[in-house]
């Protein structure tokens, strides 16, 4: 039965306490940015509070997926609750998803108004190009600090969340450029703040794709990158005994590495001696690859012939 190793724990809780500081933050700009865009009448700073306040509900999800992640296996989840980070990967995409259509959809109502003679736009004012400015810095430092934790542990979860934050911080720069357009180019001028709007719609409906890939892959037991598999071949075949290693199937799940993996031992051993052999590989690929909490070892028998 896999467990929740050390190191895995102590990633979750920084990886909570990571979250919990996003939550905060984007809570505050969020509304401060909301407040911006309807009292200096610019859609596309309504557009980008909804995208920062959408990062708050994601940063839920990924926070709750995180708490159910770290918890031990049990007779129902022998591979542990891994998973539930993923899961909570594929929920901030969705959410970022559902936000990217609702902004196309007000902008283009919005500029093709304005082609029509339908719609008069009023141009933006000088508080809404201060929240855009406010934004850019505070989501940039926001992205850095979240997206270093999440690749040092290795999580999925984090790293879609910290994207989330950089591609907020991108999207305020087209805000900024649409509003300035909007201020400065006169009546001809007005749409650019909803053609910002529409910039920050596609941008977010990119990054929510390329999150529920990434989410969707370790879901459907992906299996690890050649590097790790590398990694996973020097340190089995450093085990005294061991021939030859010819498979590899390793998979994540949340923090955690789940191996199944078939050596290969002299065709005279024992039983005995050859299960002596797998404790030995699966030890030491626990305790030299810290997210390894699980390790199903196959014995083969070698033939000098065939290798």
């Amino acid at each position: 039965m896999a467990t929740v190793s050390e190191s895995s724990s102590k990633a979750y809780a920084q990886a909570q306490f990571t979250t919990n500081v996003s939550i905060g933050v984007n809570a505050a700009l969020g509304i401060v940015k909301f407040a911006a865009g309807i009292m200096g009448n610019s859609l596309a700073m309504i557009a980008d509070a909804m995208h920062t306040l959408s990062d708050v509900i994601a940063s839920v999800a990924v926070w709750v997926g995180f708490k159910v992640a770290r918890q031990p296996a049990d007779d129902a989840h022998p591979y542990g609750h891994g998973k539930a980070e993923q899961i909570a990967g594929k929920m901030v995409a969705i959410a970022l998803f559902v936000v990217g259509i609702y902004i196309v959809w007000q902008g283009t109502a919005g500029i093709v108004g304005f082609a029509r003679g339908m719609t008069e736009l009023e141009p933006p004012r000088a508080m809404v190009l201060y929240a855009a400015f406010l934004s850019i810095v505070v989501k940039e430092l926001n992205y850095q600090y979240q997206v270093r934790i999440g690749r040092r542990i290795g999580s999925v979860a984090l790293v879609a969340d910290a994207w989330h934050h950089r591609s907020d911080s991108f999207s305020s720069v087209g805000v900024a450029i649409g509003i300035a357009a909007a201020m400065l180019g006169g009546p001809r001028w007005h749409w650019a703040d909803e053609a910002a709007a529409l910039v920050v719609a596609l941008l977010i409906i990119y990054m929510a794709w390329d999150i529920f890939k990434k989410a969707a892959a370790g879901l459907m037991d992906a299996q690890s990158s050649p590097v790790v598999r590398e990694k996973i071949k020097t340190v089995v075949c450093g085990v005294e005994g061991v021939k030859d290693v010819e498979k590899i199937f390793a998979r994540q799940s949340g923090l955690d590495l789940l191996i199944d993996i078939h050596v290969a031992v002299d065709e005279n051993m024992t039983v005995r001696e050859s299960h002596r052999i797998a404790t030995q590989v699966k030890d030491r690929l626990i305790h030299d690859i810290p997210q390894v909490t699980h390790v199903l070892v196959h014995i083969e028998p070698y033939y000098a012939g065939d290798h």
